[in-house]
Order: structure tokens, then C-alpha cells, then sequence
């Protein structure tokens, strides 16, 4: 489902291109496969782009998986492992599921626009 993101659906074949392309991290870009611990099925991947001390986490999960914490409990993992200083997500105002993704894992808004709004992790105490 690509409801809220800008780019177009990939094929079973561009899908598993990317992947194999993907799953090679680099020094900007991390990227990991989820997959369901039963039967070890991709149902969707996190990642992390490098932007000096901030970290900004992507995700996708397939939709029969979503609903289900399953990306919550992947962008923790993620970022218990990466030790970045700041995380950051954006997503579009109306994905209602990765608003509260962001807001499970401690983030809180610090921008609002009409198509777009960003969580932060920092902590400003």
C-alpha cells in the first residue's frame, strides 16, 4: 500500500530488487527486512537515513500486519541498535497509524503542515 507515500506500488519483481539492493547498509542508510517469526515471511521493512544526529526512520508493513504493533516494536528495535542522538519521523497529516506509531515510541510533533508533519524523539527538559 502506497496510500501516503510518493512514489508508485512496486511489482513482486522491482519489490524483491529492491530488497536485495537495499538490505547493504551504507554510511547514510540503513534498511532491515520484518519478517513474522513463525514462518519467516518479509510483512514489511524499517529503515534509518543518517542526517548528522538526527536519524530518520521509515517503515512499511504489509496491510494485513498493520494494526498489530508490528511496526512500533520494529522501529524500536531499530533504534536501539542504531544509538543516534535524535529520531525524527515524517508522515502525511492524515496516516492516523503512523502518527501513533511516532507518539508509541516517545516522539512528540514538532511540525505541522498541511501535507506533512514531523516527530521528534529529542528531549527538550
Amino acid at each position: 500500500m502506497v496510500q501516503y507515500q510518493d512514489f508508485e506500488a512496486r511489482t513482486p519483481e522491482t519489490a524483491q530488487k529492491y530488497v536485495e539492493e537495499a538490505i547493504h547498509d551504507t554510511e547514510e542508510y540503513v534498511e532491515r527486512v520484518v519478517c513474522d517469526l513463525g514462518t519467516t515471511q518479509m510483512i514489511g521493512r524499517v529503515g534509518l537515513r543518517r542526517d548528522g544526529q538526527v536519524g530518520w526512520l521509515w517503515y512499511s508493513i504489509e496491510p494485513s500486519w498493520q494494526g498489530k504493533g508490528v511496526a512500533t516494536e520494529a522501529v524500536r528495535q531499530l533504534m536501539a541498535n542504531m544509538a543516534m542522538p535524535e529520531y525524527r519521523i515524517e508522515c502525511h497529516p492524515q496516516n492516523l497509524p503512523s502518527r501513533g506509531v511516532a507518539r508509541r515510541l516517545g516522539m512528540h510533533l514538532v511540525i505541522e503542515e498541511e501535507n506533512s508533519c514531523t516527530y521528534s524523539s529529542w528531549k527538550t527538559e
